[in-house]
């Protein structure tokens, strides 16, 4: 598993990289553009433009993946690669915009002002966060499909797209959700993944609305509600434990996890849920017996030392 860590690695020096260029390109288009994206609203102001900061921007993305490819060393099969795709998607999305972030917000900010009507307040928070279209995910919710301001800012704000207003259009009008439901499930930038988890919990394993909810909002999907069916019919669980166990993008080795360590090793069913959530694997089932079986912790100290990617080698 050396070479998928070495290969990030090497993306976040490029990142690094690219942050030194586009600090000098910036510096350039300062004068220019400082002037144009300053904008008024509602008495307020917004001053988005381009600042010494963008370089910083990208540098610290690239030291994220790197992070996470660090924690992860000893047992990068537990590496969450959509976090990993969110780190460098944001990165490339903002080297390709001129000026970096700060020119990628005072756009967004001018799109939900001028052309959609935001007050300064509600544009700011919008185009705040890591942006991918957060405007135009905010235009469609508010124009084409009928959200208010507000429930359409807290729906894109967090790097929304137009797949993001689409999917709580579905949550909507095909599942029939209620519009703080669809907001709450859909909100982040996999809107079209998330519809599915929404679909395969729902329609087909038939977790109630709220359940959906907290199972998929994580930017859950198919693999996700899997999981949680998987808890569900194979393993035993509740379905309110199956969704606390596969909420945060579980895996079917996450309920395997879940059902190794309630079936084969005597852990309850709730100790199993807290060992192997957030993404367990079967090797953290097998940690706990050993650290309760072989180096005799208590079943509770086996779950603190061994759940989430504490992982130890049984070999």
């Amino acid at each position: 598993m050396g070479s998928p860590a070495r290969l990030i690695g090497s993306v976040a020096l490029v990142l690094v990289f690219a942050a030194a260029c586009e600090s000098v390109t910036s510096s350039s288009t300062t004068s220019t553009t400082r002037d144009e994206l300053t904008i008024q609203g509602d008495g307020g102001s917004a001053d988005a433009g381009v600042d010494a900061s963008t370089s910083t921007d990208v540098v610290t993305l690239a030291g994220q993946v790197q992070q996470t490819v660090n924690a992860n060393i000893e047992a990068y099969s537990a590496v969450d690669q959509e976090d990993l795709e969110d780190h460098l998607t944001l990165a490339l999305f903002r080297a390709e915009s001129p000026g970096g972030r700060a020119a990628a917000s005072a756009s967004c900010v001018l799109q939900a002002v001028r052309a959609l009507g935001f007050s300064s307040a509600q544009a700011a928070a919008l185009c705040q966060g890591n942006l991918v279209d957060s405007a135009g995910c905010a235009g469609m919710a508010l124009l084409t499909f009928g959200f208010s301001q507000d429930e359409s800012v807290a729906l894109c704000a967090r790097g929304g797209s137009v797949e993001t207003a689409q999917c709580a259009q579905s949550a909507l009008t095909v599942f029939g959700f209620t519009r703080a439901q669809s907001v709450a499930v859909c909100a982040g930038r996999d809107g079209a993944v998330v519809a599915q988890c929404l679909g395969a919990a729902f329609r087909t394993d038939g977790f109630s609305s709220d359940q959906t909810v907290a199972l998929c909002a994580h930017r859950g999907s198919a693999t996700t509600a899997a999981c949680a069916g998987l808890a569900v019919s194979t393993f035993g669980f509740t379905q309110d434990q199956a969704v606390a166990l596969c909420a945060n993008r579980g895996t079917s080795e996450t309920a395997t996890c879940a059902g190794q360590a309630n079936h084969s090793f005597g852990f309850s069913q709730q100790q199993a849920v807290v060992l192997c959530s957030n993404r367990g694997q079967p090797a953290n089932a097998t940690c706990a017996q050993t650290a309760y079986g072989t180096a005799g912790l208590t079943r509770d100290e086996a779950i603190a030392t061994c759940r989430h990617t504490q992982v130890v080698d049984t070999r």
